[in-house]
């Protein structure tokens, strides 16, 4: 028996949504859990489109998974988020683009960029998610991710339970450009983990395309509303 078997024997790897044990066959997630995805319908894309409509200019906005509480897909982004599961983010970034085959549509981008963590926050997960799944999308479609020019430069209060108004006033002045002569007429993926009312995603694109990008699209993992 092979020193992986050992360990999967030991300690197998686990569903992180139903918790059941995962075969050899099986990569993150297990085979129903996979098929049960709740991924977003073309409707739902759309719905998830009108959240910046007219506050911003995009070439594509669109998510992976809806969201649900207790669902597969807080699961899974809980156990990125909160039980040190980078990997995990990386594999959804892979199987993103490959449900959606959506890569045609993304080639003439030059770059992928997650929405920042505030480097105390960076410090005490150790990652930042939307980097992590970026990592995914950019093994999956060949462009670059750069984390190092928009940075999120106010540690805000979390955003749960607040109204869209007060998100944004939350976030507005959070984030600052660094290096904005490296983004002029650049093609922007902006990417972030979850898509709530869309604030912290006007922020960040507002800053972005006062830098004088080019065309700009936004990329999620899951829409929750």
């Amino acid at each position: 028996m092979g020193l992986k078997s050992v360990i999967d024997l030991v300690f197998p790897s686990l569903c992180p949504s139903c918790g059941h044990t995962l075969y050899q066959s099986e990569t993150q997630l297990c085979l129903t859990c996979l098929q049960e995805l709740p991924v977003l319908s073309a409707y739902d894309q759309q719905n998830l489109r009108n959240k910046l409509h007219g506050r911003v200019k995009t070439e594509h906005m669109m998510a992976f998974l809806k969201f649900h509480k207790k669902g597969i897909t807080q699961e899974v982004i809980h156990h990125i988020k909160y039980r040190n599961r980078p990997d995990l983010a990386i594999y959804m970034g892979q199987l993103f683009i490959e449900k959606l085959n959506f890569s045609t549509a993304m080639q003439p981008y030059d770059m992928l960029m997650p929405v920042p963590l505030h480097p105390k926050k960076l410090r005490k997960r150790g990652y930042n998610q939307s980097e992590v799944f970026a990592r995914g999308l950019s093994e999956a479609l060949n462009i670059p991710v750069l984390n190092n020019i928009l940075v999120r430069q106010v540690h805000t209060k979390t955003q749960t339970r607040k109204s869209r108004e007060k998100r944004w006033q939350n976030v507005k002045d959070a984030f600052v450009v660094k290096a904005p002569e490296n983004l002029i007429n650049k093609n922007v993926i902006l990417v972030d983990d979850v898509i709530t009312t869309g604030a912290t995603l006007e922020a960040c694109a507002t800053k972005l395309i006062g830098a004088g990008i080019g065309k700009l699209s936004i990329v999620a993992l899951a829409d929750a509303n």
